[in-house]
């Protein structure tokens, strides 16, 4: 890893997961056993379509729900693009928000899950103890700052305006060096996150299709110190 870039991701062993957080990790790891159901066949490079994976995760959860090993009740909802309004009237939210270029309706703008588990079926519910975990899923053989700074900004409004207990970025086809770099970019453009939530933020990271994925979280005080130095310039 290149010097200037620091190592924000603090591995996590899965057995200290939090039930609700290894509930997907879990359907993650069922995936790689089935590749065939959400690639490109006519890909020579197996190349992964993100809405079959959303939905096959969607899937295997539905399966685990079934379990006695899943953690909530029978009112359960697992859904993916369910729209979402954030309200903008913070500025640090409405500057990021609109440097992204995400679409303004007054003081509000509209986010859409790539997946949510939430134990309300009223899709305005912001009640912290309703609303489970809220994940972004990418799965580009590429993940460009572009689609990465979208992503976690929207990652840390879930935590921070809708009250959602954990937020999960899935990242497949990408390692844990490009995701340190994107995160340094994300840094030093300034952009918004409440610190105090980082910690229900995770990455799961899978390397391919085929590889095992791995839990992380982001080291606090070594992203508070690269924070510190952007605002001190």
């Amino acid at each position: 890893m290149a010097k200037d870039i620091p190592d924000f991701l603090i591995p996590i062993d899965e057995g200290n997961l939090n039930p609700q957080i290894k509930v997907l990790f879990d359907a993650m790891k069922e995936l790689k056993h089935s590749p065939h159901k959400i690639t490109d066949v006519k890909s020579i490079n197996n190349r992964i379509i993100e809405r079959n994976y959303v939905c096959s995760i969607i899937y295997q959860l539905g399966k685990l729900s079934n379990s006695r090993y899943f953690p909530f009740s029978d009112s359960i909802l697992i859904g993916g693009d369910m729209n979402k309004y954030i309200e903008a009237n913070k500025t640090a939210i409405r500057v990021t928000g609109e440097n992204l270029e995400f679409s303004f309706n007054g003081d509000r703008f509209e986010v859409i899950p790539d997946l949510i588990i939430h134990g309300s079926h009223n899709r305005d519910s912001i009640h912290g103890n309703e609303q489970f975990v809220a994940v972004e899923v990418k799965s580009t053989d590429y993940l460009g700052i572009v689609a990465f700074e979208k992503d976690f900004f929207k990652l840390n409004a879930y935590l921070t305006c809708l009250n959602y207990q954990h937020a999960i970025y899935v990242i497949v086809n990408s390692d844990k060096e490009t995701i340190n770099i994107r995160i340094k970019q994300y840094v030093d453009n300034n952009f918004f996150v409440i610190s105090e939530r980082l910690g229900d933020l995770y990455f799961f990271i899978q390397d391919s299709i085929y590889a095992e994925p791995i839990a992380y979280r982001i080291d606090d005080a070594k992203y508070e110190e690269e924070r510190k130095k952007v605002e001190t310039k």
